[in-house]
């Protein structure tokens, strides 16, 4: 008998955000996020850690307006299929 198991390597995850893509980097206004998967949502935070802007687009583009914050880094996490990525965005 042969036993077939799924290879670790090859999740999920890999594919979910294989055509995932963010843009501009610094934002000014407003910050574009696409997938070729739905996004689920998408989560700012601020240096420190505190969460300041939560949307929930369900939707393949999404375009976050970064207006009301202040100029700096902040951190972007975006959710797909469960899966999660966080980048790091500059806002001017």
């Amino acid at each position: 008998e042969l036993f077939a198991y799924p290879d670790p390597s090859l999740s999920v995850d890999t594919n979910t955000f294989e055509t995932f893509k963010y843009y501009p980097n610094p934002v000014v206004n407003t910050l574009t996020i696409e997938s070729g998967n739905t996004i689920s949502n998408v989560r700012i935070y601020n240096i420190v850690g505190q969460q300041v802007q939560v949307t929930a687009p369900n939707n393949l583009k999404t375009t976050v307006n970064m207006n009301a914050l202040e100029d700096g880094v902040y951190f972007v996490t975006v959710t797909i299929n469960n899966a999660q990525k966080t980048f790091k965005v500059i806002k001017k």
